[in-house]
């Protein structure tokens, strides 16, 4: 195991942004809590900008697509990007509302609606080290839920949309550093 903690990050706006001073300003800190260096690797946003405004360090490897990102980074964990997979092309539509709601609360998703088996949306999701997936298929869409399945976890939860968004915010809160 190294002792080097990769991270990608998936966005650079409010909660993005809060990742990266909390990464760069207090390594001496994060280092005496969690036993390993963590390291910002890679960065992804739309706005390019950001990446100066944060004062963020030139080897740390820039993306316009967070997508591109996910593909080519060599981090441990990608944080602040959640996928919409669809279990089969009927699910496409419900997943297009899903992934609106999701960015218009501010969290940044990908949608997966590829016509492959889900087992290997999955799968593959997995060794991109995407943190969290939601999965949907008939049920979720009879029901208007959506089914979370999160990185290195076996067990799943189905919430009503509303619930996942709640929940994916309140994650998404970052600690105080002094606490």
């Amino acid at each position: 195991m190294s002792n080097i903690f990769k991270v990608a990050l998936a966005g650079l706006g409010t909660v993005g942004g809060g990742v990266v001073k909390l990464l760069l300003q207090h390594q001496e800190i994060l280092l005496q809590r969690c036993f390993q260096k963590i390291e910002l690797t890679d960065v992804a946003d739309l706005n390019e900008a950001r990446v100066k405004q944060l004062n963020i360090p030139e080897s740390v490897r820039y993306y316009k697509d967070a997508a591109e990102m996910v593909e080519k980074t060599d981090a441990d964990v990608v944080i602040e990007l959640v996928v919409v997979a669809t279990i089969t092309d009927e699910g496409n539509d419900y997943a297009k509302e899903v992934l609106k709601a999701l960015k218009k609360a501010g969290i940044r998703a990908e949608a997966d609606l590829r016509n492959e088996k889900i087992n290997y949306k999955i799968r593959e999701h997995s060794l991109k080290k995407v943190p969290v997936m939601l999965v949907i298929g008939k049920k979720e869409i009879a029901d208007g839920t959506v089914t979370i399945r999160r990185l290195g976890q076996q067990n799943q939860e189905t919430l009503a949309l509303d619930e996942v968004i709640a929940k994916l915010k309140q994650e998404a809160v970052l600690p105080h550093i002094d606490e």
